[in-house]
């Protein structure tokens, strides 16, 4: 009874990673150093899933994996992976030295003087509710990002940083993002990731044909990062 009733108390446990995200340690032994894109994707996906601790150094060392592995090479993994490093560090002075990595490798991901827009004081609420926005977009939750766009205030923000965006990748940021949110949820299995294949008794899934269990638009490399970057 001590049992249940601490199970009531406390809720339903959360749900394992690889429940979360399907073919997860099939994705993960198919991991080749030759490929550091594939870690920083991989990542990324499992960022937007963090729930635990175990959850979050799993997505932490798919980062540095990421990086170390594009070290040198030119490629924009790197710089990427600096940018998703600081997005769920948990330190501010982490989070500052690797912002500051990134645009020591690539200097589009500065942020120099004549960039910056003249801004006022942003509210911090906005500024995490338009965070929260470009998140929703990447994981398909076009709902939750179209409802937070509609606020004025947020939209007033985004169109006062359309610069950096445009600078790095996002043509026309608003209008794009608007565009992305009302193409999602998936509109086969709504963010399930899994349909029931048809007629099977007993019931049998598989992954979602339109989404490929991977809900959400598929971003190239810069524009992720100008997602993580604002």
């Amino acid at each position: 009874m001590l049992l249940v009733s601490c199970l009531v108390l406390l809720g339903q446990p959360e749900r394992p990673l690889a429940a979360r995200l399907p073919n997860l340690e099939t994705r993960l032994e198919a991991l080749r150093p030759s490929n550091p894109e594939a870690y920083f994707d991989l990542g990324e996906e499992v960022a937007e899933q963090i729930r635990t601790p175990d959850d979050y150094r799993l997505a932490n060392q798919l980062f540095v994996l990421a990086f170390e592995l594009s070290r040198g090479t030119g490629s924009e993994v790197a710089p990427g992976a600096c940018l998703a490093l600081a997005s769920i560090s948990r330190i501010e002075t982490d989070r500052r030295w690797l912002l500051s990595l990134a645009s020591s490798i690539d200097a589009r991901y500065a942020d120099p003087q004549w960039r910056r827009p003249e801004l006022g004081e942003v509210s911090e609420d906005d500024a995490f509710a338009l965070a929260m926005a470009l998140g929703a977009i990447r994981s398909g939750d076009g709902i939750d990002a179209q409802r937070i766009l509609d606020r004025p205030e947020i939209m007033d923000l985004l169109r006062e940083y359309e610069g950096l965006l445009d600078a790095v990748a996002i043509n026309g940021a608003p209008e794009r993002l608007l565009e992305q949110a009302r193409q999602w949820p998936c509109p086969e299995c709504r963010n399930e990731r899994i349909v029931r294949v048809h007629r099977s008794t007993p019931p049998e899934y598989t992954l979602c044909h339109t989404c490929g269990g991977d809900p959400g638009p598929d971003l190239t490399l810069p524009e992720l990062i100008a997602h993580l970057r604002l």
